[in-house]
């Protein structure tokens, strides 16, 4: 059955693969909104501030009949429409199927921000909840499920915006919010423990086409975070002294960010300087992480890859809530590194995770799958 799912969900996204994205070339300046949080005088701000489009964020299984209003009234203002829609971290399927959460299963320095909680047993495991990776076939077929529901039960809109293709925060146990790379990573070259399918580095980009495939009159941008930084990798680092920037992270990282790319389309990178700890002085000025992660990214591309990520391919995600650099300043930051398009949050974008231990079925007797 595990092989099969596999070998569908193979057969399906080759297909997607085929089809284009449409791309709209226009400006874009652009506000996150809460569905309940679109008023008329909400609206007529935005405009004011020079917003040429309005993406509701959609964080419920369903969207009701406030998300379809919301729609309808961005539709009649004359201005853009957008959906955000949450793939990865999924506290409605975590629980449903726990079995398909992420894990950690490699470094412990995460446990520094959990230290109350207690060693795993023989055939425990510690799972990321509630991160439900699309890097697992059978998680990747309930997200495409569950976004073909959300999709068909409002108007079609110009963008929907993928938030979480990635690994969990965390990913090599580094603790580090920015680490997203990897499902359940083991040191030592020991096999994982897993009740889950693996699928390969492309398996994002495999999502993306096929939302593209349910969307079609749509322009699907998947939100993408950046990796760790060799400034992390100090012992009071944000990776706790464990090397990831040499090691596997950035070079796993790039492999899904090379396929991502591969399809010419854009991609929204999620840049909450304030949110992600990047507050602080190394970057020089307010919001001086937003050049810097852009850059960063580049540069990497370049050197590594001879790829030139060009600043038109990308589009910058915005922290609009909390006490931040306001956002024009925040916006001059992303134009520093030649992005102009930028989606303003007004609200928080919720990453937060937490362990949790779980017996894997696998070695309670029921089959085990290696990579």
């Amino acid at each position: 059955m595990r092989l099969g799912l596999a070998v569908l969900a193979g057969v399906l996204l080759q297909a997607c693969s085929a089809v284009p994205r449409p791309i709209d070339d226009r400006a874009f300046t652009g506000e996150l909104l809460l569905p309940q949080a679109v008023t008329t005088m909400r609206i007529a701000a935005a405009r004011a501030a020079g917003s040429d489009t309005i993406v509701l964020a959609l964080h419920d299984a369903m969207p009701d009949a406030g998300a379809r209003l919301a729609a309808e009234a961005v539709r009649s203002a004359g201005l853009r429409l957008g959906y955000w829609l949450e793939v990865g971290r999924c506290p409605e399927l975590a629980d449903r199927h726990p079995q398909w959460l992420a894990s950690l299963q490699g470094h412990d320095e995460w446990r520094r921000q959990f230290p109350e909680l207690e060693a795993a047993a023989a055939g425990q495991v510690v799972k990321v909840w509630p991160w439900l990776p699309v890097a697992y076939a059978e998680a990747f077929a309930a997200h495409r499920d569950r976004i073909a529901a959300q999709l068909a039960a409002l108007p079609s809109a110009e963008f929907v915006f993928l938030n979480d293709l990635q690994g969990p925060p965390a990913a090599c146990g580094c603790g580090n919010t920015l680490c997203r790379w990897a499902t359940d990573y083991t040191l030592g070259g020991r096999a994982p423990l897993r009740d889950a399918t693996p699928l390969g580095a492309d398996a994002a980009a495999r999502f993306v086409a096929a939302v593209q495939q349910l969307a079609k009159h749509s322009e699907v941008i998947p939100v993408w975070v950046t990796e760790c930084e060799e400034a992390d990798t100090v012992a009071d680092g944000a990776c706790c002294g464990v090397g990831c920037y040499h090691g596997a992270c950035w070079r796993e990282f790039e492999r899904q960010w090379l396929a991502l790319r591969a399809s010419g389309g854009r991609t929204a990178l999620l840049l909450p300087y304030v949110a992600f700890g990047r507050d602080l002085p190394r970057y020089g000025e307010a919001a001086g992480w937003v050049t810097f992660a852009i850059e960063h990214l580049r540069t990497r591309m370049r050197e590594r890859h001879r790829v030139e990520v060009q600043p038109d391919s990308l589009l910058a995600v915005l922290q609009g809530w909390g006490a931040v650099a306001p956002v024009a300043v925040q916006r001059a930051r992303a134009a520093a590194a030649g992005v102009v398009r930028t989606l303003l949050a007004q609200d928080p974008i919720d990453q937060s995770w937490a362990p949790r231990l779980l017996t894997v079925a696998a070695a309670a007797g029921g089959r085990r799958e290696f990579q």
